[in-house]
């Protein structure tokens, strides 16, 4: 019987193959050597490759991730939403904090709001170091300097930059900070005022020249801004509800010009977040020129808020805690509602001390519930505020601030050094308030021009004249060159008679200023020098100088008054300066010049 073709086939299949010989077997052991050697010299030269490449790769990557950011922050710019430019700012700094374009992104958005002079010092260095700073950069850079009093760096500055760049606009500003350090305001907001002129028109710029000529004491010169800002509030510019908010402010605007600026919000496509603020500028305008219409303007604008939820209308709420309408605010908000939304806490708990409510407080501080996101030190602070009102002896309170200051290590947590001062400086502890400043000024030496200037003034408030004497001085080391600060050291030396030699000398080499209240105390420190010399004809010729006796500040007045009487002046012109002088405003030593001019 003959075997069928699929079963021989399954045989055939099924049959053991052939046994390999030893030269197929040593063939094919050499072709996989081949391959192995050919596989690991591929990977070494590829790893070679991305050794030799990475850095360059990787830089090229960072470099994306971090410029792709760029539009967005120079967008969040333009439209005013800062929080959400320096959310983009650091993320763009994450991935190349070194780079050119990245540093100039962020150069742009610390100048646009007036950020921190040493941050914007460190970011033109680095700019500096890639050689990327422009002429444009090293008179900002100038600028910065002199702001925080630093006006020899700032003049060596000045003097690097050539003089084609002098006529740019940080150029100006920076020959106007060097005239305000010397003491010529007058001059120093007509090179501002150029410099603003100068520059590419934004907000902030329209809002500083608006600010200068506004208040001018030149009548076309406030028409002309005035004029400016309608143009721009009647056209399509992005800068209509900068030149509505100004508008809106100026003490010439009438209630026809309200309501066409109103009409001009509501027509407007711009963001809703930059329309709600300047419409709610405009409608405190309204107020102020209708009062009559206020609690009508108030109701249709809480009624436009009625339908969104509570997290929403922060704003609203904003507005209403800045125009005082703390009784509304608190039927409108619920406490529960304060304690859940946090961003409507602040503005509740104003509302409660407006209305002074502190019992309401204490129990939303202590049983209210608040979000235990909320800063604990915020509520600790407040609970502070409401003992203090609450309980007729305020050493309790005062004992909580001192321990919030010891936690805070003495000045090493700035923030709530500086807040727990402020509460001490609200509450009259005017010591405990000068201790935070100072400790604050000792160890962050950043902030010295700022604290020092706080202590200067709690001592003020307590009267201790050595204490601002000695404030002064290191106020005036801090800015070596500034004239103002060196007349204030010296009024002070010579009232309190400390180290009048010295002070004698620095008085000769005051340079003449050329603003007119600076002169008259000019002449008013000559005027006390020369008594404390027992010189009254010297007297006789500096008192004269003082133009404008009454404009000097109280307790020069005191000074003026009494010198004037003791070389013989018109004793109705005395009596006029010291009648209205209210001693309790005096220092010691002043009031003893107050009594010798009665």
């Amino acid at each position: 019987m003959s075997t069928p073709p699929q079963s021989k086939r399954r045989r055939k299949h099924l049959s053991p193959s052939r046994p390999e010989t030893v030269e197929q077997r040593a063939a094919r052991s050499r072709q996989e050597q081949r391959t192995l050697i050919l596989f690991v010299a591929a990977m070494l030269v590829f790893g070679i490759g991305c050794w030799l490449a990475f850095p360059h790769v990787t830089q090229f990557a960072r470099q994306w991730l971090g410029r792709r950011h760029l539009p967005e922050l120079r967008r969040h710019i333009k439209d005013e939403n800062w929080q959400q430019a320096a959310a983009a700012m650091r993320e763009a700094k994450r991935w190349v904090p070194n780079d050119p374009d990245v540093n100039r992104a962020c150069l742009e958005f610390i100048t646009t709001v007036s950020g921190d002079p040493r941050t914007t010092i460190g970011l033109i260095r680095q700019l500096q170091e890639m050689g990327a700073a422009t002429s444009d950069d090293l008179a900002l850079l100038g600028k910065m300097h002199a702001k925080l009093g630093e006006t020899a760096k700032a003049r060596e500055i000045y003097a690097q930059l050539p003089l084609a760049a002098h006529q740019q606009p940080h150029s100006l500003e920076l020959q106007a900070e060097l005239l305000k350090a010397d003491g010529h305001y007058e001059r120093a907001t007509e090179v501002q005022r150029e410099a603003l002129k100068s520059s590419p028109v934004d907000a902030a710029s329209l809002r500083q020249l608006a600010a200068i000529d506004t208040s001018s004491s030149d009548p076309s010169r406030r028409s002309a801004m005035r004029e400016r800002l309608w143009q721009i509030a009647r056209s399509d510019s992005p800068l209509l509800l900068t030149a509505i908010e100004l508008l809106a402010m100026t003490k010439e605007l009438t209630v026809p010009q309200a309501e066409e600026l109103f009409q001009i919000i509501e027509a407007s496509p711009l963001a809703s977040a930059r329309r709600e603020t300047a419409r709610f500028i405009l409608l405190s305008a309204r107020m102020r020129l209708s009062p009559q219409l206020r609690a009508d303007i108030i109701d249709q604008e809480v009624v436009r808020w009625k339908n969104r939820p509570p997290a929403q209308t922060t704003p609203l709420v904003a507005w209403l805690a800045e125009e005082h309408e703390n009784a509304r605010l608190l039927r409108m908000v619920s406490a529960q509602a304060a304690a859940l939304y946090t961003d409507l806490l602040p503005h509740y708990v104003n509302a409660l001390r407006g209305e002074g409510k502190w019992q309401d407080l204490n129990t939303l501080l202590t049983k209210g519930g608040i979000d235990s996101a909320y800063p604990a030190q915020k509520i600790r602070l407040w609970q502070v505020e409401a003992q203090f009102h609450l309980h007729a002896d305020p050493s309790h309170a005062r004992q909580t601030l001192a321990r919030i200051f010891e936690e805070a290590g003495r000045g090493d947590d700035p923030a709530t050094t500086l807040q727990a001062g402020n509460l001490a400086e609200q509450l009259n502890q005017w010591d405990l308030a000068e201790q935070c400043y100072q400790a604050i000024a000792s160890k962050h030496s950043r902030t010295q021009p700022a604290m020092l200037a706080k202590v200067y003034q709690m001592a003020d408030y307590q009267h201790d004249g050595p204490g601002m004497l000695k404030t002064c001085t290191r106020l005036l080391a801090l800015q070596p060159e500034s004239t103002v600060r060196l007349t204030q050291k010296l009024y002070l030396q010579l009232l309190l008679g400390i180290d009048l030699e010295t002070a004698q000398q620095e008085l000769l080499g005051i340079s003449q200023p050329d603003d007119a209240s600076h002169i008259d105390r000019l002449n008013l420190l000559r005027a006390l020098a020369a008594y404390r010399q027992g010189q009254l004809d010297l007297v006789r010729t500096a008192l004269p100088g003082v133009a404008k006796p009454a404009s000097l500040a109280a307790g020069e007045r005191a000074v003026y008054a009494a010198l004037l009487k003791l070389t013989g002046g018109d004793a109705g012109t005395v009596f006029r300066l010291v009648e209205r002088i209210p001693p309790p405003l005096l220092l010691p030593e002043e009031k003893t010049f107050l009594q010798r001019a009665l």
